[in-house]
């Protein structure tokens, strides 16, 4: 009986090892885009469907030096000014982990799910380009939806990518800019989205199309550094 005992704290141990390397690896960025301790900040624009904008939020990116099981972690924050009065605001902030991915293959990242968010961001593709990139390349993901799967949700999401464009928006350095577009298919109908890819930069503006035709447009302002 020791022996067991003393045999199967040896695997928890050697368990609980390898679960820390796995967090405490250094972080890879294939691209030199999302290194760590970056910070991007977006503008996210919400709109009805009749194009009528609803709501205006920072949203504020930060690459950490810290592996999140075989992701990089990323750090979202969300600055949210709230109407209390007709003359008075308050300002609310919110913060959401997520993973990247950043390898020769593929450039992929989780977005955020603040509350209102979700809907966009969890449904439809997330951002995402394959290697080497050119135009009319397609590919096809599936995402569990684990928590928020429902009767009403389903248990996961098809997503159709399409690079469509490329274009060169610098000569010195040569700089490639990207369109790809993605369909997001669930029990929740079918969402679309469309997603700018810089080499520089990175991904510089995401746009998402609910069923409902209301849309989330986030669009990158800055890089430091």
């Amino acid at each position: 009986m020791k022996r067991i005992l003393k045999a199967t704290i040896l695997l928890l141990n050697l368990f609980l090892f390898a679960q820390c390397s796995v967090f405490e690896r250094p972080i890879v960025s294939q691209s030199g885009i999302y290194v760590a301790d970056k910070t991007f900040q977006y503008c996210a624009i919400f709109k009805d469907s009749d194009q009528q904008v609803l709501v205006v939020d920072t949203i504020i990116l930060t690459t950490v030096n810290q592996s999140l099981l075989l992701q990089n972690k990323i750090i979202w924050k969300l600055i949210h000014y709230a109407t209390l009065t007709p003359t008075q605001t308050k300002m609310e902030t919110t913060e959401d982990i997520t993973g990247l991915v950043d390898n020769e293959n593929e450039l992929w990242m989780h977005p955020p799910r603040f509350k209102a968010y979700e809907y966009f961001t969890e449904f439809a593709p997330f951002p995402k380009i394959k290697f080497p990139a050119k135009v009319g390349t397609k590919w096809t993901d599936k995402f569990s939806l684990g928590t928020y799967a429902s009767e009403k949700n389903g248990s996961e999401v098809v997503f159709d990518y399409k690079i469509l464009t490329v274009d060169t928006i610098s000569v010195n350095p040569i700089v490639k800019q990207f369109l790809i577009a993605g369909t997001g298919k669930s029990k929740l109908g079918e969402f679309h989205a469309q997603f700018y890819f810089n080499e520089m930069d990175g991904f510089t503006r995401m746009e998402y199309i609910s069923p409902e035709r209301n849309t989330l447009s986030m669009q990158l302002v800055e890089s430091i550094p």
